[in-house]
């Protein structure tokens, strides 16, 4: 028996002979466990000895129809555990009426697994906080009520007082991205459509709710927060429409078809001055999907328990929903029209001066690995644009304490300067942001000021980039991205190729210059070395001339 299993038993003792008002060191206790494994381990056992050692003390039987499982803490509390999908498929297997569990936040993604392990074996899930509310379960105490687990998805939007937007960006292509945030409704629609309705029903009505509400946001101007919202919503209907899929192989066979459609996504099409924002973004989310599949693999490879599978499930739909989305903007790029573009040269230099920036964050993010990798492919652009991600949302600059004002002119001054699709979006998500804060409050107010902040500054960032790029097409003129450090940007590469380009100039004419003055050089001595010829009379010329 491991350490950790022997210090729970320990525990589990002490807390019994406490609740009940005894003295421990009066009683032997042995406990006998029987398991299939020739290793048994791990703490989650606490709760259950605890539970049989009060049985055991007030000679009392424990009720046959119920499990437990969780920690047990010197004053009683039951703690997290892990592997809850399989315990209660366990349960099922000895016909258990109930299972009890410790108790979660409703914002723990445990929480979910509760729901989901409930409904998939049909034994009801019980939350205790401490060992006083498990005793009357286990004691078969008439007062204990056995009730199903419910699960709620529903959030407070108010989309009805939402305000409605007025479009101020007349170069921005809404339409465009509104074929986006349609196509986003649309996978997240027929993932809701996969559910299982006998087991989840609740969770496909309440979804199908949400994705209504989501679209009268998008009907009242704000297309990024409606599509971000669905966006957001599909990793938790992925799991409930893939719950059957919690084992290796068919986990595998999930990935494995995630990877290759995204494979299957081609090339970006041709750079144009019109579609570049959608290449660029749509570049850059291939790069996230690829990095967030790579590190599903990583997990799957470790998992020992149906709980660590359905996590990467929920964390691969992300990146097949990324795909998703950068299939349909290369299509959006490709009807968009334009004249053909190219990157300047200064991409390069002003890239690897944002990556070194964002570097300092950690290599292993997602936004800065992805910066990295862009970088590497010679994705200039996409590089920029993940390390503006990177720069906003990995720099500990969103807000904690600053004052509602502060944030408001944040967002006045994104939506003010915003000139392309994604700034003004992420200008007016901004607002949708501020808005929830206001009928919001506590934690949930804060959070979704700090997301003001963050989606304004983001906006900010990304105008940025799209004059950065735009100026350089139209224009030809090479100018930088802003840095937060000025002294560590490297020169341009325009400006090394246009000296390198009069230096090779200055080189050739020299050498012509040379070759000149050695060929007069040579015609004046050959001319001193020649003898003069003997004098030729006029008629003697003209007789030779007549033969």
């Amino acid at each position: 028996m491991a350490t950790d299993t022997v210090q729970s038993a320990r525990q589990a003792a002490s807390y019994a002979a406490s609740y009940l008002s005894l003295n421990e060191s009066k009683y032997d206790f042995n406990f006998i466990i029987q398991s299939d494994s020739a290793n048994v381990s791990g703490p989650s056992a606490g709760a259950a000895m605890t539970l049989i050692s009060i049985a055991a003390l007030e000679h009392r039987q424990l009720s046959p129809n119920f499990t437990i499982t969780g920690t047990i803490s010197p004053n009683g509390t039951v703690g997290q555990i892990g592997g809850v999908f399989d315990k209660v498929q366990a349960a099922k297997t000895i016909n258990a009426k109930f299972i009890l569990v410790p108790y979660l936040n409703r914002s723990d993604y445990q929480y979910l697994l509760y729901y989901l392990s409930q409904q998939t074996y049909d034994v009801p899930v019980i939350e205790v906080k401490n060992i006083s509310q498990a005793v009357p379960y286990a004691l078969g105490y008439p007062a204990a009520q056995i009730t199903r687990l419910n699960y709620t998805l529903y959030k407070n939007l108010d989309v009805a007082g939402l305000p409605a937007l007025n479009n101020t960006c007349a170069s921005c292509n809404d339409s465009a991205f509104g074929q986006l945030v349609n196509f986003t409704f649309n996978f997240t629609q027929n993932e809701i459509n996969g559910i299982n309705t006998t087991k989840f029903g609740n969770i496909q009505a309440q979804m199908q709710q949400q994705l209504a509400e989501y679209k009268q946001i998008a009907q009242k101007g704000y297309l990024y927060s409606a599509a971000d919202l669905a966006f957001n919503e599909y990793p938790v209907t992925y799991v409930f429409s893939n719950y059957g899929n919690a084992n290796y192989t068919n986990a595998l066979a999930v990935l494995n078809n995630i990877s290759a459609y995204c494979n299957s996504v081609g090339p970006p099409p041709q750079l144009t001055n019109k579609n570049y924002e959608f290449v660029t973004g749509g570049e850059a989310r291939g790069l996230w999907a690829g990095i967030t599949l790579k590190a599903a693999y990583a997990v799957l490879n470790v998992s020992q328990t149906s709980d660590g599978i359905l996590a990467l499930l929920q964390s691969a739909a992300p990146a097949y929903s990324w795909c998703l989305a950068q299939s349909q903007m290369y299509s959006t790029a490709s009807s968009m029209g334009g004249t053909p573009v190219s990157l300047p040269q200064s991409a390069q230099s002003t890239a690897l001066s944002d990556l070194r920036q964002v570097q300092t964050y950690g290599n292993d993010l997602l936004y800065v690995n992805a910066s990295t990798q862009a970088y590497n492919a010679g994705e200039y652009a996409a590089a920029i644009y993940s390390a503006d991600y990177a720069q906003v949302f990995y720099n500990g600059t969103a807000i904690t304490n600053q004052s509602g004002y502060a944030t408001q002119a944040e967002v006045s001054k994104a939506l003010a300067q915003a000139d392309g699709i994604w700034p003004q979006q992420y200008a007016y998500q901004a607002q949708f942001y501020l808005y929830q804060s206001s009928i919001s409050n506590g934690t949930a107010a804060q959070s979704n000021l700090n997301g003001a902040y963050d989606t304004a500054l983001l906006s900010q960032k990304l105008d940025g980039l799209d004059s950065y790029l735009s100026g350089n097409f139209i224009s030809g003129v090479t100018t930088t991205l802003p840095q937060s450090n000025p002294s560590a940007s490297a020169p341009s590469d325009q400006v090394q190729q246009n000296f390198q380009l009069v230096f090779g100039m200055l080189i050739v004419m020299t050498i012509l210059v040379l070759i000149t003055l050695g060929l007069l050089l040579h015609h004046i001595l050959e001319h001193k070395s020649q003898k003069p010829n003997p004098p030729v009379s006029i008629s003697r010329a003209r007789s030779r001339r007549g033969r």
